[in-house]
């Protein structure tokens, strides 16, 4: 049950219910672009049915630009605050296709930061691997206290915020749809458990079927240009004859 009298609520600042957007069925995952709940190497394209109903229209970022999303919290229907405090990521479907733009170092780490592989890395048989409990605001550190030193700080900075450094960075080599799910990990800002899950479609990639024609085209006329020297060489010698 949650303390607060505000309701465990938040929703994407960026986006809204009525916005419209171009309508899919499913997407796929390439095999090489995300990897299988137990950290495995996937053989095989995967297929994700989108939920509208709980997504609506995905948030659309241009993948030349860093990505830092923007939360309200709401109480209900009305606007309550926004929401500027620290948060974690956890792409759904395992999808690799994205980076962090800052490490641990650049952001001022006085120690090794939290992130997902050293979370998991301590998950006993006992605890379980469900990501939900892996890690939040139950087990979280910042790095940034004295008493802790040293550590690789070399890694990148998986912990957002509102007003921080850190967003996310996309590949320009093909467009994707990337479902996000939220968790705020400061014990201190509610006794509520903040999660959400929302959208993302990265596009701006250059299609290969679009140079298709042009290729086809130059090609095509390459090839004409060969048939006819190869015919005037032709009659050529056979007037010679």
């Amino acid at each position: 049950m949650c303390e607060n009298p505000i309701k465990c609520v938040f929703s994407v600042e960026c986006r809204s219910v009525t916005e419209e957007c171009d309508h899919f069925d499913n997407y796929t995952i390439s095999r090489d672009w995300y990897v299988n709940a137990d950290g495995t190497t996937p053989t095989v394209d995967k297929v994700i049915l989108y939920n509208w109903t709980l997504l609506d229209c995905p948030v659309k970022v241009k993948n030349t630009e860093n990505y830092l999303p923007q939360f309200d919290l709401y109480d209900g229907e009305d606007f309550v605050r926004p929401m500027t405090t620290n948060f974690i990521l956890r792409e759904e479907y395992g999808r690799t296709d994205y980076a962090y733009n800052s490490t641990m170092a650049q952001v001022g780490c006085n120690c090794e930061a939290q992130s997902w592989d050293k979370m998991r890395q301590l998950v006993d048989s006992s605890t379980g691997a469900n990501p939900d409990t892996i890690w939040g605001p139950q087990n979280y550190r910042s790095c940034f206290l004295d008493s802790y030193q040293g550590g690789d700080l070399t890694q990148p900075y998986e912990i957002l915020n509102s007003s921080g450094v850190v967003s996310l960075t996309f590949p320009a080599d093909h467009d994707s749809i990337h479902i996000f799910h939220v968790t705020v990990v400061d014990p201190n800002y509610s006794y509520c458990n903040l999660q959400t899950t929302f959208s993302v479609h990265v596009y701006g990639a250059l299609s290969t079927p679009n140079f298709m024609p042009l290729g086809i085209s130059v090609g095509t006329f390459v090839f004409a240009i060969l048939i006819a020297n190869m015919i005037l060489q032709k009659e050529g010698q056979t007037t010679h004859a």
